[in-house]
């Protein structure tokens, strides 16, 4: 192992950290039905910087950016999702 594996892993887990604090954010929205205190601007910028870190990841064969934008955007897209069905109804 070198230093950049290191890095990696500790990458991934910040990453999970992030992750887990919007598939929270989500659930709080669905649990109360509602999202009037909720923007949609963070979460679609954090989706746009993963989506590019994730297409930098496969440029450059770094699986740590890869795997991290998809467990980042996955809990993203779930907190955008329940914050947009909050605030149609």
């Amino acid at each position: 192992w070198d230093a950049q594996s290191i890095w990696s892993i500790v990458l991934i887990m910040g990453y999970i950290i992030v992750a887990y604090g919007y598939y929270h954010q989500g659930w709080m929205v669905y649990k109360g039905h509602t999202a009037s205190n909720v923007s949609l601007f963070l979460p679609s910028a954090v989706f746009v910087v993963q989506c590019i870190l994730f297409i930098k990841g496969i440029f450059f064969h770094d699986w740590s950016l890869i795997f991290g934008a998809l467990i980042v955007n996955s809990g993203v897209v779930f907190s955008l999702y329940q914050i947009i069905e909050a605030k149609r109804r």
